[in-house]
Formats: C-alpha cells, structure tokens, sequence
C-alpha cells in the first residue's frame, strides 16, 4: 500500500534586509523586499517582507512618503505572530499618547 504524504508546514526563506514606507492607510509607498502592507485598527500595521524576518532587527521612524516631515510620535515593532515574514508596526502620538494611524518607514536589518 502506498503511504500518504506528510506535509508540513512551508518553509520561508531567510530574508537579506530591506524596507518599506507605508502610508497612514497601509499601503505601501515604495519598499525593497516588501510585499505587502496593512492597516489592522487604529495605530496598528503589519508590514508583509519576501522572507524570514525573525532573526533580523526591525528599525522604524515616523516619515511622510514624499517631501515633508512626519508624525510627531512614538513607534515600536514587534515580530508578528504566527507569520515569520512580518513585522507588526504600533504608533502612538505625542500630543495625546492615543494610538493613531500615520505614514512610516520600516527596516528589516538581518
């Protein structure tokens, strides 16, 4: 009797590092290695990359994606659960510490 496949689940292939800059509406501006962006809630982003990025390190700044300066705020990253080529982006404003959405740039540094 034949035996039946085993499949697991697909390997993702380590990433080299790049970018994304990402509009407040979660689309993506212009990247290198980026594939897609989303806006999930308010402030709240995930960024999709062509690769394994949990063993890289994620840089982001507030920036506008053409000429002018960004969001006076906070950001942070985090590796996004359950999906090693992502990277989930949080921002918060200065003036009223609320989360809210705003243009970024992340990098992915392997």
């Amino acid at each position: 009797m034949p035996r039946a496949a085993v499949v697991g689940p697909a390997k993702v292939k380590a990433f080299k590092g790049g970018f994304a800059v990402v509009t407040a509406a979660g689309m993506i501006a212009r990247t290198k290695g980026g594939t897609a962006a989303h806006l999930l809630g308010t402030g709240e982003y995930e960024v999709d990359f062509d690769g394994d990025v949990t063993r890289c390190g994620y840089v982001a700044t507030l920036q506008d994606p053409g000429p002018g300066v960004g969001l006076d705020g906070t950001i942070g990253t985090a590796t996004r659960s359950g999906n090693p080529a992502r990277v989930f982006v949080l921002i918060h404003s200065s003036g009223t510490d609320a989360v809210t959405n705003a243009n970024f740039v992340v990098s992915v540094v392997c």
